[in-house]
């Protein structure tokens, strides 16, 4: 159990390494607005192992420059931090989407900037971090069956993880990780509240009556 986790009506902030995170989060924030309000912020909607969360938290979330991006699986990817903006550079064409890197680098730049400015001003003693590994088709759509420590939690990766945040805010941080057994190796750190959930059968949003226990008992309500 986090000691220095806040009490009162606090921010929750997704740090990936998924979409499900910031679902979850923004949905149970929207059902329980007396306890929580979800913060937007630049991981939302990235594919961004524990490892890239890292890497883009000690770059102080340095923008991407044009030049380094690349497309890799139809999306694009930044080599930098080992990371995809899995629903980042779209453009519509009609009822679709489809990739334009070059045409929408401009509004993602922007929207990055934006991004960062507010997990930037974000008030640490009033916000719970929250990284999960639990959606299912990480393992298929993204990565292979043989990459499975990629999505892989363990105490070490989650204490860097802390300690990244740490050094960017100069404050306490309260960090909790939900994940799974099959995705959690070792102990659980010191500190950081780890929530395991079991399988279900979505696809890519989770189980919202085991994220809501999990979230519930992160907050002590």
């Amino acid at each position: 159990m986090n000691e220095s986790k806040p009490t009162a009506k606090m921010d929750i902030v997704s740090l990936g390494m998924s979409c499900q995170s910031a679902h979850q989060l923004a949905r149970f924030a929207v059902e329980n607005p007396e306890i929580v309000t979800f913060k937007k912020g630049p991981f939302d909607w990235l594919i961004c192992p524990a490892d890239s969360s890292i890497s883009l938290l000690d770059s102080k979330l340095d923008a991407p420059q044009l030049t380094e991006l690349e497309i890799r699986r139809n999306h694009v990817f930044w080599p930098r931090h080992d990371l995809w903006f899995w629903h980042g550079y779209m453009k519509r064409k009609g009822d679709l989407r489809e990739l334009a890197l070059e045409e929408t680098f401009e509004r993602e730049a922007a929207k990055f900037a934006n991004q960062r400015a507010q997990f930037l001003a974000l008030d640490p003693t009033r916000t719970l971090f929250i990284i999960s590994n639990t959606q299912n088709n990480l393992i298929g759509d993204v990565f292979d069956s043989n990459e499975i420590d990629r999505v892989t939690f363990d105490a070490n990766r989650l204490l860097s993880l802390k300690a990244s945040l740490t050094n960017l805010f100069r404050s306490p941080i309260n960090l909790a990780a939900v994940s799974r057994k099959d995705r959690f190796t070792g102990d659980f750190p010191d500190g950081i509240d780890v929530q395991l959930l079991s399988s279900d059968d979505s696809e890519w949003k989770g189980d919202d009556a085991q994220w809501n226990a999990a979230l519930r008992e992160i907050i002590n309500t």
